[in-house]
């Protein structure tokens, strides 16, 4: 069956198309449009030929670029009909954990879940809405980004506030970045040449957004987000962990709720740290000299050297340390300063692998000990797979 993956975000989709049969995904098409509602966008696409082509647009809306997709898509996939669609939607709540057929109701039960996650899930509802008019007969499918955590044990997941009150507002540890914890899980599994129920993993992945998550026996057991994804490690513009009395502070001090939201959100992390949050940046001005970049990235890197030693005390054999996501794949020098010191926990980098680029899938940048593996995420392919199992059981 031929399957289109989405992934809405605030001002960009990302899109990919596969042939998928019997788990086996094969790309057709794939591309990102950038910039959605500002005064210059980009669009960047690779057709069915593996033809690249990137052009400047201007995208008023998500309705018209989902619009110039569809015409798109139709003209590259001619020979391929959408059958299904798969939607990365970022909080399902409570209620949705596994892969869910999208109705009505389940849109407007992500919807509703929006107060869980105001930046992700309204555009991720406005996604499914837009593919549904364009791809009216294809099956679409929501794969929620927290669902992985759901096996996440009750003492973990649960927080030390009052149960009445988590409980009546659905307070607890949900965890993001699921899909691509699950997806490098299942591909270190096969690089080991172990089953996936026999694997001890702890997963980086680090992007603009980051997490850990401690994979048990396949399986997460704890993830660093929270309730929100601002929760955690420090990222590009979040937060992460902090006193939970500053938000309440900042109020006392006169900041309104939303000041304080787009502090936490958008101002804060390597941003708030060095004014800057593209790690490529803040790496070239810590070799120059600058202060706050060196002070970004120091922060950064203890705050998962923590996690690391956190999770490596819960996991007397563990298989592998995975880094992912576009600094975890791309930041060589990130990599060396997380792992060095971490000689006493059986970590050992091969600095000159470390430091070579290549396409592999899957890399092991370990001297020896314990597995080092540094993998290429492909939410998009796993979601193309989960897609498939749910036609799968319908026919």
């Amino acid at each position: 069956m031929n399957v289109l993956t989405i992934n809405a975000g605030s001002s960009s989709i990302k899109y990919k198309a596969f042939k998928v049969d019997n788990q086996q995904v094969f790309p057709l098409v794939a591309g990102l449009i950038e910039g959605i509602g500002e005064t210059q966008g980009q669009w960047h696409h690779t057709n069915n030929k593996g033809i690249k082509e990137s052009q400047h647009l201007v995208f008023q809306n998500h309705e018209a670029a989902f619009g110039l997709l569809a015409a798109k898509l139709q003209k590259d996939l001619d020979k391929y009909p959408i059958q299904g669609v798969g939607h990365r939607v970022v909080h399902g709540g409570d209620d949705y954990y596994l892969p869910t057929i999208v109705t009505p109701e389940v849109l407007e039960k992500i919807r509703h879940l929006s107060q869980l996650a105001p930046i992700h899930n309204p555009v991720n509802a406005l996604g499914i809405q837009f593919a549904q008019q364009h791809f009216k007969h294809a099956l679409h499918v929501a794969v929620f980004d927290s669902g992985f955590h759901h096996s996440i044990p009750s003492h973990i997941h649960q927080y030390a506030i009052n149960r009445e009150i988590a409980k009546k507002y659905q307070i607890k540890r949900y965890g993001f970045h699921g899909i691509n914890h699950e997806y490098v899980a299942r591909t270190a599994a096969v690089y080991l040449g172990k089953s996936l129920e026999q694997c001890n993993f702890i997963s980086l992945h680090l992007g603009n957004g980051a997490s850990a998550c401690l994979i048990k026996e396949g399986k997460s057991f704890d993830t660093t987000m929270g309730m929100t994804p601002l929760a955690g490690l420090i990222m590009g513009t979040r937060c992460g962990d902090i006193d939970p009395a500053i938000p309440l502070y900042l109020q006392y001090q006169g900041m309104t709720t939303e000041e304080v939201d787009t502090l936490l959100n958008k101002q804060s992390g390597l941003k708030g740290i060095a004014q800057e949050n593209d790690m490529r940046h803040l790496i070239e001005r810590a070799l120059g000299g600058d202060y706050s970049a060196n002070l970004a990235i120091d922060m950064y890197v203890y705050s998962l050297q923590k996690i690391i030693g956190a999770y490596s005390s819960q996991i007397a054999n563990l298989d592998a340390l995975i880094f992912t996501g576009g600094i975890g794949e791309n930041a060589a020098v990130i990599r060396e300063k997380i792992v060095l010191p971490l000689k006493h926990l059986n970590f050992e980098l091969n600095l000159t692998v470390n430091k070579t680029r290549t396409h592999a899938n899957c890399q092991d940048i370990s001297l020896q000990g314990k597995s080092i593996l540094v993998i290429r995420g492909d939410e998009e392919a796993l979601i193309a797979q989960k897609v498939e199992n749910i036609v799968i059981k319908l026919l």
